[in-house]
């Protein structure tokens, strides 16, 4: 107590005299307990603790380098087919400014050509130019055009080589040759007539390899409706391609055309079904490109 007297009139006397009261020791610095958020009626946990943030920087975003082009292009090719015992023959799209060594994994699309017609078919009647234009306009990813050339479309497609050598040979050349995406979802194929039938065997015969096909026009041959049945009865739970199908109302094939999607409508295979105005002739397959053109690449946004 008599110290405590002491230390007031000390305090005093200097604050008199213009002297300066020392300052009291700093209490030691103790961090709050984290505060606490409740759970409900099972408990309660700590909050989190704030998240420190670095200061934006300058550091500039890369971004891909606009193509400049407006058009792509047609080149040949050929590769040694042991399947077939002769070169395959091939004509190929490429988009604007395709580049096989980028990292780009362009999509894919096969089409194939008629009865006594050739590779370059689909290209006469402006398949190229169609994909042009929807690359151009950003409606879709740029992606390549693979049109095959049957040698002989006078033998028997049951007898022939050329739809293994399309799956075993040409379609996996060319995905090493121009950088093609090589998953189910970046295929699709497609024909016209012959081709119809063709694309109909390989997409159902090879499920895991296309995700789409279109028949154009089909002109089945002789027990192909049989064999589609049996593949797709035997397989009861394999998720088969998207299938497009279409005819014109005074094509020669019609008949035949009808009743594959009719068998398709009976054992439940989902499939579009277009029945138009038309002939079986290249002013009809003419008029659709477009359509068919959106159609296969509809899931090839960009």
């Amino acid at each position: 107590m008599r110290i405590a007297c002491w230390g007031v009139i000390l305090v005093f006397l200097l604050a008199a005299c213009g002297g300066s009261v020392p300052p009291a020791a700093s209490p030691a610095v103790v961090s709050p307990a984290p505060s606490l958020t409740l759970l409900g009626a099972t408990g309660i946990s700590p909050s989190p603790s704030p998240t420190l943030q670095a200061s934006p920087t300058s550091m500039p975003v890369s971004t891909p380098t606009p193509c400049p082009e407006r058009q792509g292009h047609f080149e040949d090719g050929e590769m040694d087919s042991r399947l077939m015992d002769r070169p395959l023959y091939y004509r190929i799209y490429l988009p604007p400014c395709f580049d096989a060594r980028s990292d780009t994994a362009y999509p894919v699309l096969i089409l194939l050509h008629g009865q006594s017609y050739r590779a370059d078919q689909w290209e006469r009647l402006g398949m190229g130019a169609a994909a042009d234009a929807l690359i151009a306009a950003g409606q879709m990813r740029p992606f390549v055009i693979l049109l095959p050339e049957e040698w002989n479309t006078g033998i028997a497609q049951r007898e022939s080589p050329y739809g293994r050598a399309l799956v075993e040979e040409l379609l996996p050349f060319v995905e090493s040759h121009y950088g093609l995406c090589r998953e189910r979802a970046c295929r699709a194929v497609g024909g016209l007539s012959r081709g119809a039938a063709w694309a109909l065997d390989l997409a159902f015969e090879h499920p895991d390899l296309f995700s789409a096909v279109g028949a154009h026009s089909l002109a089945p041959y002789y027990g192909q409706e049989t064999h589609l049945r049996q593949i797709i009865l035997s397989h009861p739970e394999t998720v088969f391609p998207r299938v497009y199908l279409d005819t014109g109302r005074a094509d020669r094939y019609r008949a035949e055309a009808i009743s594959v999607e009719e068998m398709f409508t009976r054992l439940s295979v989902p499939h579009e079904w277009y029945f138009n105005e038309g002939l079986h002739d290249e002013a009809y397959w003419q008029a659709h490109v477009p359509a068919y053109l959106r159609w296969y690449t509809r899931d090839w946004l960009p």
